[in-house]
């Protein structure tokens, strides 16, 4: 197509695992639409304005220093930058639908969430779409899709969980003249009014056999929903409430709660829902005894309430600004554990353990490491650290007959040694 503008251009924003993937099939099948899975090509450029929120080999402070001197120096200073940035993206854009014939160029990436302003003040004429679910529903859904009672991971979701709610929020009133809000439930029970009211907003014809994405494209994507979305066709009421039978679990009841309380009552009424209804469902259930959270979701949630002191915020996003910062910790100690170079291992990795205390790889290899070295009665406290974090990691270890038969080795040196022949047996039946 020709005279491809930010006019152009759509951003749906939402929390993931709110319904994005199955908004963007629908829009995507519109005939004046095109889509495809998650660009996510407007972070970088606007985290290289930012003083926190990304780390650099060659030193992102460093990087924005620079930068920052240079836009000083330039006739437009930094409004310069956002109109580069305008130019460059367009022009991605614009490759990316040229084949298609379409007219709209539909950009779905969950985590623009966090550069909304940027986003705002580079495409002050796209047309933005926020799509609402109930952000307990969307606990529950990452839960089922990501974490599966692998409680640590949930460490990788306190921006999706903690900050999403908030600046989406805020995001809305910025831009409430110059969006849209679409409610995921409202898209599940009634899809016609919601897509229609879509439609009428980016000033396209409404056609109902959009709703049947499914008959439109098969095509499997990289990102976004990687299950249902395949699976059917068209929208499902029945995935309004499906949360709901997730508080049977008492661990994710009582996780709800907390974020439940986190959210608080102004903020869940902003985004449309009602802290007082999801208070009385919480209220059918009641459960015994006290429910005691595994560690992982105890700290997870001591640290979002921690979030709320704006004095303490700075300090917190440090911690979490890159959870994955432990893996060339734990890269490199499993490679030298491969070489049997045990010392140098157990150094590395007692470094991942103080980074992510509760990966149980790094457990487990700390555990393999000081069987190497001959200390028996801390490796079983790693082993048995790793089996109380995540037993199905122990079942799921590629090489644990290995770990298996050396336990049996060092048994048959000391068989007097009860806790070791107690782990080889837990180990054998997990």
């Amino acid at each position: 197509m020709s005279d491809f503008s930010q006019k152009n251009l759509i951003f749906l924003i939402s929390q993931p695992r709110a319904g994005s993937t199955l908004t963007q099939r629908i829009l995507g099948s519109h005939q004046d639409i095109h889509t495809i899975s998650e660009p996510w090509i407007m972070l970088h450029p606007f985290y290289a304005l930012r003083d926190k929120g990304c780390q650099m080999e060659y030193s992102a402070v460093n990087s924005k220093k620079g930068l920052n001197n240079f836009l000083w120096l330039h006739p437009q200073g930094e409004e310069a930058y956002f109109q580069s940035v305008n130019k460059m993206c367009l022009n991605l854009y614009e490759g990316v639908i040229k084949e298609s014939g379409k007219k709209y160029f539909l950009d779905k990436t969950p985590r623009y969430y966090y550069i909304l302003p940027e986003l705002y003040r580079t495409f002050p004429s796209a047309k933005y779409i926020f799509l609402l679910r109930n952000p307990l529903a969307v606990l529950c859904s990452i839960f089922n899709t990501f974490i599966q009672e692998h409680w640590w991971r949930i460490q990788y979701y306190q921006g999706d969980l903690l900050k999403a709610p908030i600046l989406i929020a805020q995001g809305m009133v910025e831009l409430q003249n110059k969006s849209i809000v679409l409610s995921y439930e409202h898209l599940l029970v009634n899809p016609n009014q919601e897509i229609k009211k879509v439609c009428k907003f980016l000033n396209i014809p409404f056609d109902e056999k959009i709703l049947n994405y499914g008959e439109s494209s098969s095509q499997k994507w990289e990102f976004g929903d990687q299950s249902q979305i395949y699976q059917e066709k068209t929208p499902n009421s029945q995935h309004r409430d499906r949360w709901k039978k997730d508080l049977d679990n008492p661990i994710i009841w009582q996780c709800v709660s907390n974020y439940l309380e986190f959210l608080g009552n102004d903020l869940l009424n902003s985004l449309g829902y009602s802290y007082e209804e999801v208070k009385n469902i919480l209220s059918d259930y009641s459960y015994q005894t006290n429910i005691v959270l595994p560690p992982a979701l105890k700290d997870f949630f001591t640290s979002a309430n921690l979030f709320k002191n704006k004095a303490l915020q700075p300090y917190l996003e440090a911690v979490e600004l890159n959870p994955q910062i432990f893996h060339p910790y734990l890269d490199l100690g499993k490679a030298l554990l491969e070489k049997k170079d045990f010392k140098k291992a157990l150094n590395y990795l007692q470094i991942a353990l103080k980074l992510a205390p509760y990966i149980p790889e790094i457990h487990f290899l700390i555990g393999e490491n000081l069987l190497g070295l001959g200390e028996l009665d801390q490796a079983i406290i790693y082993y048995q650290k790793t089996i109380d974090l995540d037993f199905r990691f122990v079942k799921n270890y590629d090489k644990i007959e290995s770990t298996i038969m050396a336990l049996k080795e060092v048994a048959q040196v000391n068989p007097n040694h009860q806790e070791i022949a107690n782990l080889i047996k837990t180990i054998t039946n997990i």
